[in-house]
């Protein structure tokens, strides 16, 4: 067990030598790796990427722009911990304790938060697209939907649509914007589909701008429709989709 105990040490003395950090107090970081066991220490601007911190004790620590990309922090307190800033990209937060933790402006892209303990934690301005494990929100899903929709990524931004809806089964315009990313995709059906599915929904709701961009996309593309202008082609057909979805993104 000795023997173990001071590889793994040798190992992490290793790995912070080669990724040097920039805590506030290297004593705090040092006591971090050594017991596991940190509140409320200055751990702020910590390079900790890849770090193993699975339960650690980090309640009310200062990790303020630290760099916790890709860490392994299952199970781990970090209640009322101040993460303002913090790199989370990719985070394993499972299980985790964030009860009062501050996130303001954290970066949570891809985290996976499964299991954590979110009451009263701090997520103004975080960046948490493709996070898992956050209380869903159809509009942020629409949203992200649109723009990989507007950067000509289709498939990703089916994806997003395909979430937003689950959490909305009445979002006319996710229906219509996954209806543009299908036809974009070549799947003629698909897209009808969902167009006319906006378009009852819109008129449900009294929307009649929307169904008649809807009932419009529906009768170009089975050909109710004159056809588009030559050399205007697929992009005249979704052009008006574009114009008409994208106010819904503020």
């Amino acid at each position: 067990m000795m023997l173990k105990t001071l590889i793994g040490l040798g190992l992490l003395s290793f790995f912070w030598l080669q990724n040097p950090v920039r805590a506030e107090n290297p004593n705090h970081l040092q006591q971090l790796l050594s017991t596991r066991q940190c509140p409320k220490c200055d751990l702020s601007r910590a390079g900790l990427v890849y770090a193993k911190l699975l339960q650690v004790n980090l309640r009310g620590a200062n990790l303020m722009q630290a760099n916790l990309s890709r860490a392994d922090l299952s199970g781990a307190d970090l209640s009322g911990a101040d993460l303002r800033g913090a790199n989370l990209v990719g985070v394993n937060l499972s299980g985790a304790n964030l009860k009062g933790a501050d996130l303001t402006g954290a970066d949570l892209r891809d985290a996976y938060l499964v299991g954590a303990n979110l009451e009263q934690t701090i997520l103004v301005n975080a960046n948490v697209r493709k996070t898992e494990g956050l209380p869903g929100n159809a509009q942020s899903y629409y949203q992200w939907a649109m723009e990989d929709y507007l950067k000509g990524d289709p498939s990703l931004a089916i994806d997003s649509f395909n979430r937003a809806i689950s959490l909305d089964k009445n979002f006319a315009s996710a229906y219509l914007g996954r209806a543009g990313s299908r036809l974009r995709l070549n799947d003629r059906r698909g897209a009808v589909e969902d167009a006319y599915l906006a378009a009852q929904l819109y008129q449900s709701q009294g929307d009649d701008v929307g169904y008649k961009v809807a009932i419009n996309f529906v009768n170009t593309v089975t050909g109710k429709n004159d056809p588009p202008p030559e050399g205007g082609g697929l992009m005249n057909i979704l052009a008006p989709l574009a114009q008409y979805l994208v106010p819904f993104l503020f």
